[in-house]
C-alpha cells in the first residue's frame, strides 16, 4: 500500500507516501475510490509527501476526480509540493481540481459540498 487511510464518517483522507508517485499508486487509489463510492463517501488526498510525479500521474488524478463527481461525491487535494507545481500548472485540466492549501480546507470543502447535496435533495 502506498498510502495511509484516515477514515471519517463522510469521507476518507488518503495520505500518500512519497517522495515519488509509484506505478501502483493510481490503481490503489482507484480501488479505494470504488469502495468509497459504494459507501457514498467523498475523498481527500494528501499530496504533501509527493515530490515527483508525471503527467500520467496527474491524468490519473483528473480521471479519479471525474469518477467521484460522476457518482455525486466530492474530491479535494492538498499539500501540493513546489517540485510538482510547474508540471501541474502546465496541464489545463488541473484547473478543475479542488486543490486547497491545507487539510482543514479540504475537509471544509468536501463537507460543504456534502451539505449542498443534502440541501438540494430535500423535499420541501
Amino acid at each position: 500500500m502506498n498510502y495511509n487511510i484516515d477514515p471519517h464518517e463522510n469521507f476518507d483522507i488518503l495520505h500518500l507516501l512519497g517522495p515519488v508517485w509509484t506505478p501502483l499508486m493510481s490503481p490503489g487509489l482507484d480501488t479505494h475510490a470504488d469502495s468509497l463510492i459504494a459507501a457514498s463517501k467523498s475523498l481527500i488526498i494528501d499530496l504533501s509527501q509527493i515530490e515527483q510525479m508525471t503527467e500520467k500521474d496527474i491524468a490519473d488524478i483528473i480521471r479519479l476526480h471525474e469518477k467521484m463527481y460522476q457518482e455525486n461525491l466530492s474530491m479535494a487535494l492538498y499539500g501540493l509540493q513546489n517540485t510538482c507545481k510547474t508540471l501541474w500548472a502546465g496541464i489545463e485540466e488541473t484547473e478543475t481540481l479542488n486543490l486547497t492549501p491545507s487539510q482543514q480546507e479540504s475537509i471544509d470543502f468536501v463537507s460543504m459540498e456534502g451539505l449542498e447535496r443534502e440541501f438540494l435533495n430535500e423535499d420541501f
